[in-house]
């Protein structure tokens, strides 16, 4: 008797997906079917670290993600990330200062912003 993946109850699946990365759940798991797709857009605190461009992801999941981190000079929307209670910005530009007011971001509660000490 074999068992699929998509044969496991929700419950089971939410809590598989807890420890899985996000990307990794988004480029495995997103436009499998509508029951994946439900199963992805009901998950909360979700973490990403942004290297490089996450345009589709981030269009998708941004309401979802709890911590971003960016660690690239890409000008990032945050204005698509309305539950973010933390983020870390490595490369800072202007864009990123601009965006984070708390008037957009209510649920900010955490920004570190390291210094780069390149010598």
């Amino acid at each position: 008797m074999s068992i699929r993946l998509e044969d496991f109850p929700n419950e089971l699946l939410l809590n598989i997906f807890r420890y899985v990365d996000t990307r990794d759940l988004f480029y495995g798991f997103w436009q499998l079917n509508q029951r994946f797709n439900q199963l992805l857009q009901s998950l909360k605190k979700l973490v990403l670290i942004i290297e490089k461009s996450e345009s589709k992801l981030i269009s998708i999941f941004g309401c979802q993600i709890y911590k971003v981190i960016v660690d690239t000079c890409l000008d990032i929307n945050f204005m698509k990330f309305s539950y973010l209670h933390s983020i870390v910005l490595y490369d800072i530009t202007e864009t990123d200062l601009t965006q984070i007011r708390t008037k957009f971001m209510p649920y900010l509660a955490y920004l570190s912003i390291p210094s780069n000490n390149q010598s």
